[in-house]
């Protein structure tokens, strides 16, 4: 893509870089201003994950810049990327067979994997592991959101005018959940991967979209659900651009229908079938609770959230 096919994108990268500018400041000045005591009795898992917090406002401003990125799931990244998935210094949970399974294996490899990489680039700029591992996180998480707006972008030109995408990208980033696409975490480089496919997907591009659909569910489990929109819009086209394709499905078509869909489909197997997907829904239900096709354990974390007062009122 030359500088004169970017530059159409020009109103997404002004708009990009004040949000970006705005939401890192605006992220400061409120630690600065308010500062939180812990630990936090929010939740009953909060209090062992918050401690006292210390001065804020002492240190430097690019610590500071760093501290606001960092929270939460963002340790088990951050021990992922530097140490492994068997990292002793995280918390653990021992099978029936007295096989200790590190917390880290509730997370998914490839964001870990792109930080580790990045850190390693920027080691002669940065010494400080913990700084620069943490930076490289964000500055992936930037790019990656960036690439997802101007996804975002094209995909709304797809059904409406340029003014109504860029007003489209606009309420994504002001949106009050955006601010993780800029923390240690996930969000912008799943988001990214995902309005990319979608946009490939929509283009017909199905060729193109198998790696960024397949990195996408190496990112987080849900990125599988991508693969049943390429499915869903595969058969869709062929059906609109031909009433008879049912009909007629030819051989030829069938391998192409399965060429397209084979390397999401197999890595989706081998991640959740492999030692990897058993350590990972092991730690899913027994350390965090959670596990999509326990639909007890769904509904007990629901409940979980709404207060006993409510609950008596609907009750």
């Amino acid at each position: 893509m030359n500088f004169i096919r970017l530059k159409k994108y020009k109103p997404i990268f002004i708009l990009f870089t004040f949000w970006v500018i705005i939401l890192s400041v605006f992220q400061i000045i409120v630690v600065s201003r308010f500062q939180v005591k812990g630990p936090d009795y929010s939740l009953p898992w909060t209090v062992k994950y918050t401690k006292e917090i210390g001065s804020f406002e002492t240190k430097p401003f690019l610590k500071r810049l760093i501290d606001t990125k960092f929270a939460y799931d963002s340790t088990y990244y951050y021990s992922i990327a530097r140490y492994g998935y068997d990292d002793i210094n995280v918390a653990s949970t021992r099978t029936p067979e007295n096989q200790v399974i590190s917390a880290n294996y509730a997370f998914y490899p490839v964001f870990p994997l792109l930080v580790r990489i990045v850190s390693f680039i920027l080691s002669p700029i940065i010494p400080f592991d913990f700084s620069r591992f943490i930076f490289s996180g964000v500055i992936i998480n930037i790019i990656s959101s960036l690439i997802g707006s101007i996804s975002l972008y094209e995909i709304s030109k797809i059904f409406s005018n340029k003014n109504t995408s860029l007003q489209t990208v606009y309420f994504f980033l002001i949106f009050p959940t955006s601010f993780f696409l800029l923390q240690f975490y996930t969000e912008g480089l799943f988001i990214g991967l995902t309005f990319l496919s979608i946009l490939l997907i929509y283009k017909e591009k199905y060729y193109l979209s198998i790696p960024f659909i397949s990195l996408a569910i190496l990112t987080r489990p849900n990125g599988i659900a991508l693969l049943i929109f390429l499915i869903s819009e595969y058969l869709y086209k062929k059906y609109r651009n031909n009433r008879s394709f049912y009909k007629n499905f030819r051989k030829a078509e069938i391998i192409n229908f399965f060429e397209i869909i084979i390397i999401p489909v197999a890595i989706f197997m081998i991640i959740n079938f492999s030692n990897f997907g058993k350590n990972f829904h092991y730690v899913e239900s027994q350390i965090f609770s959670r596990n999509i096709l326990n639909l007890s354990i769904l509904a007990k974390t629901f409940t979980g959230t709404i207060s006993p007062e409510f609950l008596k009122l609907v009750t």
